[in-house]
């Protein structure tokens, strides 16, 4: 989220309404699995999963533009949209045709940035391809790569353009504890 902010300059977020991306404070909000409604913060924009876009795709839609406009409203213009690509969250859904297309459209026309969390659905586990989002045959801004990478070593990984990677440096600094193991990679 802090690349997708650093390169928007915009600071809200579209989630799924089941979703989890995380516990840390930075992705809490964005986790309305584990974060109580009442904690929501109004940064944060929650949009139907794919079980309401096959019930109703034109009112999906509406609806997902309805709550991106309104946080923008708030102050927060939408920075970015996160799925996990299998919906793990929501009840382990395949994409539907067209979910993750029209929801890339829609934060694109806010400026904002897709991004495919890919920690559950990466390295072929869905098994046609390699990645979730390409069930949909779209491109992410941004993927975040954990859990299957390491084999059950703690390694993980975002991908990015060169574009959005230079915003991000020329805007932010970043450290990490766990950020510069050299030892690791070369055996993952």
């Amino acid at each position: 989220m802090q690349i997708a902010r650093a390169h928007t300059g915009q600071n809200g977020c579209l989630v799924t309404e089941n979703a989890y991306h995380g516990n840390t404070t930075a992705v809490f909000q964005m986790s309305p699995e584990d974060c109580p409604p009442e904690k929501k913060e109004e940064w944060i924009g929650l949009v139907g999963g794919p079980q309401k876009y096959l019930a109703d795709k034109e009112k999906h839609i509406s609806e997902s533009l309805k709550t991106a406009e309104k946080i923008k409203n708030n102050g927060s213009a939408p920075a970015a949209f996160i799925a996990d690509n299998i919906f793990s969250s929501e009840g382990i859904f395949s994409i539907p045709k067209g979910y993750l297309k029209n929801m890339y459209s829609l934060i694109r026309s806010f400026n904002g940035l897709a991004i495919a969390d890919e920690v559950q659905s990466g390295f072929g586990r869905t098994g046609k391809y390699m990645w979730g989002f390409e069930h949909d045959k779209v491109v992410p801004d941004i993927v975040t790569l954990g859990k299957p990478m390491g084999n059950g070593h703690p390694i993980a990984a975002v991908v990015t353009t060169r574009e959005i990677a230079k915003s991000f440096n020329s805007n932010h600094g970043y450290f990490n504890t766990f950020g510069g193991n050299r030892s690791l990679p070369p055996r993952v």
